[in-house]
């Protein structure tokens, strides 16, 4: 699957939870794609008062240091 239609199928998912939950996400230029089956665990910071949604701790399957692209 490309990236792209991996971002599609997350935002449509995304938009069920949306609806679902009553929270709408606002973010310009803050996605990080990583390659599939290397992200398995992501923890968001749970600071509801500060309107960020941050990934605080993000656990991967490859110890490598890459980046992930940054697409959108």
């Amino acid at each position: 699957m490309t990236e792209r239609q991996r971002l599609d199928k997350f935002a449509a998912g995304l938009e069920k939870l949306s609806v679902k939950y009553g929270i709408v996400i606002k973010s310009v230029g803050g996605v990080s794609i990583y390659d599939e089956g290397d992200v398995v665990a992501v923890q968001y910071s749970r600071d509801h008062t500060s309107g960020d949604l941050l990934p605080e701790q993000i656990d991967c399957v490859s110890d490598e240091d890459e980046t992930p692209s940054m697409t959108m």
